[in-house]
């Protein structure tokens, strides 16, 4: 991460449409609900947001892993789960808190952004710049300028790989800022270190503990710096390159997955409830 203080602000939330009744409530009742524990973690910016677009996920087929719809947010309350869904009184959810995002009517994009990777997706926040000129769900991601520079170097060299990926193994979670797999297994995590975050002592002890799990687990790991980064991007792109030929180029994304794969488990149920 680096300095965002001239960074634009997001003003688009993605947010995942995991089941057919909420996608009917959001087209028919015009609101979507978000646990307000969820949102205080994952969203602190949720105040901000003027636009709303929703991730499907497997059980919409072929409407699936790619964002068709958005919103605009019209007004954001808060609510215990009872009050936006009277009809099931039992829940074990009845007494939790939501935000409810009342929105305007569904408008559907004219081209669909996917996902090109099987990938768990939660929130993304973005500008509406970003939103409206992204072709995939990784050019939507808006976490720092150097991460931008990255990416827009990877795209223009043709280098696919994933944005903010999460993984998830043998108990640690660790978001990174990209991931590429290669053709013989290998899977490389680049970061994209901004000076004044990764400076201080505790950030430069959480990377160590990071690198050696990630190491640990046959992963490897290029690190760069902001002045790198802004300095030399194309000599960044080149070693990253260098390091996906010696382990026999890239894996094609485009056959990672079959569009039918049953990936329920692999989605975070947001809601911590069994969906219909």
């Amino acid at each position: 991460m680096a300095s965002t203080s001239n960074y634009p602000s997001p003003e688009v939330l993605v947010a995942i449409m995991n089941n057919h009744r909420d996608l009917e409530i959001a087209r028919t009742q015009r609101w979507y609900r978000i646990p307000v524990k969820s949102a205080d973690r994952l969203i602190p910016e949720l105040e901000q947001m003027q636009y709303l677009a929703f991730y499907q996920t497997v059980v919409f087929k072929r409407d699936a892993y790619a964002v068709n719809y958005y919103v605009q947010i019209e007004r954001i309350s808060t609510a215990p789960r009872i009050e936006l869904l009277p009809d099931e009184p039992g829940h074990q959810n009845a007494e939790v808190l939501y935000y409810k995002l009342e929105i305007s009517p569904l408008q559907q994009l004219p081209q669909p952004i996917p996902s090109k990777r099987l990938r768990r997706v939660t929130f993304i926040t973005t500008t509406l710049a970003k939103f409206s000129a992204a072709q995939e769900i990784n050019d939507l991601f808006h976490t720092s300028p150097i991460e931008d520079l990255m990416w827009d170097g990877l795209r223009a060299a043709e280098i696919q790989a994933e944005r903010q990926y999460e993984i998830r193994e043998r108990g640690a979670s660790y978001d990174l800022d990209f991931f590429v797999e290669c053709s013989d297994g290998t899977r490389i995590n680049i970061e994209c270190n901004g000076d004044t975050y990764h400076s201080t002592k505790a950030a430069r002890d959480r990377d160590r503990r990071r690198n050696t799990y990630l190491t640990t687990n046959d992963w490897l790991v290029l690190r760069f710096g902001t002045a790198e980064l802004r300095n030399d991007i194309r000599g960044c792109v080149n070693k990253v390159r260098k390091l996906i030929n010696q382990h026999g180029g890239p894996v094609d994304r485009s056959l990672a997955y079959d569009l039918y794969r049953d990936d329920t488990d692999a989605q975070l149920n947001l809601f911590g409830e069994e969906e219909e």
